[in-house]
């Protein structure tokens, strides 16, 4: 502003310069009322000056509403990195990760080279990069930001939540079971649960298809009881515990987490029963998290021993009658609970088939909750938890068996292209 008011005082001036006298009063006599424009276009240049100052003016009110923006938008990317940035010290389980000694130092190097694209940021566009470039550089999926709201009708995409699991047969004895999402709404809960009522009528068909392309996971507990109910709670828990026998995960502690964590142990207990597994799990998160905070420690190995007793896989064999061929769409977009179930059926010591395109990956880091930003600008995704000993390395993903190039959300193409492959190894008509 001190800008817009020197150029008005210079014009002013300029201006005003061959109309007054060296000791700044009126300097024209009477015979001045014939003063007109060939005296201010004198060769001292007064008019011409007074236009390249009023047009350079012009040009900077001009560009105020710009700058008003781009002032707007760095104080939010400013306000929101920070907030980043403190959420993943002291929630995430990275910087307290003794086997992941490269974490924190990534964490300060790549905050502080978004501090330095602050000054690039001109309007809202530039902002979600730098806020992008910072979340994405930790090559993780449970690790992002994204905005509360789409600005473009053309940038919508196929919503999980908006559709709904079935099963249906698409050919003789061959059932198409689809499974959206592992994170269900109360109406697709109540389709969820009506397709694990039928699974053990299944068990004898020619084939399954657990169509679960674009599922991005959810509760993996929602993928154990499909499993459950096809091959038996006995064999499908006994098979788990020798594929997870030397698998455990730790908690990052902290009061936010673990209020995050009673949130899931409530809604646990309404899902599948207050003296499930599941609920009976995240209630001894919660009980050995408290005494953590009570005691100043960082990250906690959660034991469930005590409750399990004698693992199933030291006790007798279990079997099933299953004999359907079992196959798994999937693609580029199944991350995080459906990678469980993938990870559950491949350890079934039976054959399954994936059929699709590669799958996503997953850290390490699993497990998340959101947090908005304080800018009101969207919301920030952090893991609160790490795997030791998993099978399925870090940011592995699952390859296809069978290829499928199609378009995956052409349904009719994509079961008749499966149909076409089913026919002559199942003797299908």
């Amino acid at each position: 502003m001190k800008l817009i008011y020197l150029s008005l005082f210079l014009v002013i001036a300029i201006f005003t310069a061959p109309l007054r006298g060296a000791n700044g009063s009126p300097s024209l006599s009477k015979s001045s009322t014939s003063f007109s424009l060939p005296v201010l276009l004198h060769p001292d240049g007064c008019l011409n000056a007074a236009l390249n100052i009023t047009n350079s003016l012009t040009k900077i009110l001009s560009q105020q509403p710009a700058v008003k923006e781009a002032k707007k938008w760095r104080k939010f990317a400013l306000k929101d990195l920070e907030f980043m940035y403190g959420q993943i010290l002291k929630h995430h389980p990275g910087p307290v990760n003794k086997d992941d000694s490269t974490f924190s130092a990534h964490l300060v190097k790549f905050y502080k080279e978004g501090l330095t694209h602050l000054c690039g940021i001109k309007n809202e566009d530039d902002y979600w990069k730098v806020m992008q470039r910072f979340a994405h550089s930790f090559d993780d999926t449970h690790l992002r930001v994204f905005p509360i709201y789409r600005k473009k009708t053309g940038e919508s995409v196929k919503n999980p939540m908006d559709e709904m699991p079935y099963c249906e047969m698409v050919c003789s004895d061959v059932y198409w079971i689809r499974i959206p999402t592992f994170g269900p709404t109360k109406d697709q809960q109540i389709a969820l649960e009506e397709i694990i009522k039928i699974m053990p009528s299944l068990r004898k068909s020619k084939a399954l298809i657990f169509d679960i392309h674009d599922n991005g996971g959810g509760n993996s507990e929602w993928g154990h009881e499909i499993i459950s109910s096809l091959f038996s709670k006995d064999y499908a828990d006994q098979q788990n515990d020798l594929l997870n026998k030397s698998v455990y995960v730790e908690y990052r502690v902290s009061p936010e987490n673990l209020a995050h964590w009673k949130t899931i142990a409530e809604k646990s207990s309404k899902d599948f029963g207050v003296k499930s597994e599941s609920a009976r799990w995240w209630e001894r998160v919660c009980t050995q998290m408290e005494r953590a905070l009570k005691k100043g420690v960082a990250l906690i190995r959660v034991s469930g021993e005590e409750e399990k007793g004698e693992p199933l896989f030291v006790k007798e064999k279990f079997g099933h009658t299953v004999t359907a061929k079992i196959y798994a769409i999937v693609n580029r977009y199944c991350v995080s609970a459906t990678l469980d179930f993938i990870d559950e059926l491949k350890g079934l010591d039976y054959p399954i088939t994936l059929w699709g395109e590669t799958t996503g990956a997953d850290s390490l880091y699993m497990d998340v909750r959101s947090i908005n930003l304080p800018s009101g600008q969207g919301q920030f995704i952090i893991p609160l938890k790490v795997y030791r000993g998993r099978k399925r390395g870090h940011n592995e993903p699952y390859k296809p068996d069978v290829v499928y190039t199609g378009n995956f959300e052409d349904k009719s193409s994509l079961v008749k292209s499966i149909q076409d492959f089913l026919k002559p190894r199942l003797n299908i008509t």
